[in-house]
């Protein structure tokens, strides 16, 4: 019985699991955020440039 980990044990590596998964989930919503400040800019030339094209093929169509 002395090799099976006892409820402290057990306990201590859930918080450790659980911390390491809160600074995943930060670091991927920081990096998220970042990417998408970065990419707003692209995101609305994109964004205008298709809506001027859909413009442009309801005209052609007509």
């Amino acid at each position: 019985s002395s090799l099976r980990p006892g409820p402290a044990e057990n306990q201590e590596a859930e918080i450790c699991i659980r911390s390491r998964t809160d600074v995943l989930l930060f670091l991927a919503s920081l990096t998220t955020t970042l990417f998408q400040k970065k990419n707003l800019y692209l995101s609305i030339l994109h964004l205008h440039f298709y809506l001027n094209l859909s413009e442009r093929s309801k005209k052609g169509i007509r």
